[in-house]
């Protein structure tokens, strides 16, 4: 049994790792911050827990004293990343996920900031595992992104199914390799 967190965990790729680890091991508990009162999955070991991860004082005080994992799926922001890596490295996390985008036509902005956050993730003593992502995409995604898949414009990217990058992201976190 594992205390899971998921940073911004409410999200289109944080819905599926969350959903797909409470299958894996639903002996594990799981507490999915957010800044806003939705709560993507839910069950009896799925604590929703509204705070913004930019506040250093009030993220330490929503969160368990102790976790196995921390999963960062915020972007924008390296207040929110530093307070990430602060917590991990306080409480002993085994290892922090993190989602990165790689340089996409029309996308250096955001991918070069992705890639600041992890170096700086990665400067931890604390593991860090990384999934590098170009578009995630299922069939039921319905913003921009989505249609812009189902109509071929993003062939060129390689987009990853959604349950892949939730399987590799929890494939690396817990080393499923190791345990058979």
């Amino acid at each position: 049994m594992s205390k899971v967190i998921l940073v911004g965990g409410n999200g289109y790729i944080g819905t599926e790792i969350t959903k797909q680890w409470v299958k894996r091991d639903p002996e594990s508990e799981f507490y999915v911050t957010s800044r806003s009162d939705r709560e993507s999955v839910k069950g009896d070991n799925i604590h929703h827990i509204k705070v913004d991860v930019n506040d250093a004082e009030a993220f330490e005080k929503a969160l368990p004293d102790t976790a196995d994992y921390i999963v960062c799926l915020t972007y924008g922001s390296m207040d929110a990343v530093k307070n990430i890596r602060a917590y991990a490295e306080k409480h002993h996390v085994q290892a922090i996920g993190n989602i990165n985008a790689i340089v996409l036509h029309g996308t250096s902005d955001f991918s070069e900031m992705k890639q600041k956050e992890l170096d700086y993730l990665l400067e931890s003593d604390v593991r860090v595992e990384n999934v590098n992502l170009t578009t995630a995409f299922s069939a039921d995604r319905n913003d921009e992104i989505g249609k812009e898949i189902k109509a071929g414009k993003r062939n060129e990217n390689s987009p990853m199914h959604v349950s892949v990058v939730a399987r590799m992201m929890i494939d690396q976190l817990t080393q499923a390799w190791l345990v058979g």
